[in-house]
């Protein structure tokens, strides 16, 4: 069909109905009868530009979990519903999405977006798709960034390449990134990236997040 303009919006089941439109494809703008608040961690309002957790309230968003009382303790705060989602925005009042918050990488006291880095791999010509979690680092006693990466056809085949590519692909990144962003839990490769019927990461899948899990449990 021609002649059709679309485009992409952002929402939540909690709200009813998308949150934000994207009329650029880069900025968010809030829809009519929704406001937003950015916070941070204690909750209070951040400054223009600085990262912080989005809420919402309006009419169409949800009041509490049925039969849940801990969940809608955990989500609500004085009317407000937290979103889970990172943002940050302009003077003008656009909206930039950044990660999940759940996501962040917390490195001895900087937050690390996954987003960021994977932006960055898949930029590589050896990387046809990568995923940056937290690996837990006992001596350092913090979360570390690590890649996961499958492969392109342009990527060595052999094994001592294929060596030599992760530790290209690793530097690649590190020369582009913040000291405190970098991949020291380093990269591997997979085959696949576990991913759910519609195409969703599976993050939890990971081998080093069910490594995590698996600790956490002993």
């Amino acid at each position: 069909m021609s002649g059709i303009e679309s485009g992409a919006s952002v929402g939540f089941s909690q709200t009813c109905k998308s949150s934000w439109a994207d009329p650029d494809l880069m900025s968010r703008v809030l829809r009519l009868n929704r406001e937003a608040r950015i916070v941070d961690d204690d909750l209070n309002d951040v400054d223009e530009g600085q990262d912080g957790e989005m809420m919402v309230r309006g009419p169409t968003v949800f009041r509490r979990y049925l039969n849940d009382s801990v969940a809608t303790r955990e989500t609500f705060h004085d009317g407000w519903m937290r979103t889970g989602d990172v943002l940050h925005f302009d003077r003008e009042g656009f909206l930039y999405l950044t990660d999940r918050k759940k996501e962040l990488i917390k490195y001895k006291g900087f937050q690390v977006a996954p987003s960021e880095l994977e932006g960055i791999l898949t930029s590589h010509p050896f990387v046809d798709e990568g995923v940056v979690c937290a690996k837990w680092d006992e001596q350092e006693g913090t979360e570390i960034p690590m890649a996961y990466v499958t492969l392109t056809h342009l990527a060595p085949k052999d094994p001592v390449g294929r060596r030599n590519a992760v530790s290209e692909i690793e530097h690649f990144v590190n020369r582009k990134v913040s000291s405190y962003k970098k991949l020291r839990g380093g990269v591997e490769i997979l085959e696949e990236i576990p991913k759910t019927a519609s195409g969703k990461i599976l993050r939890r899948m990971m081998p080093v997040r069910l490594a995590m899990a698996r600790a956490a449990k002993l």
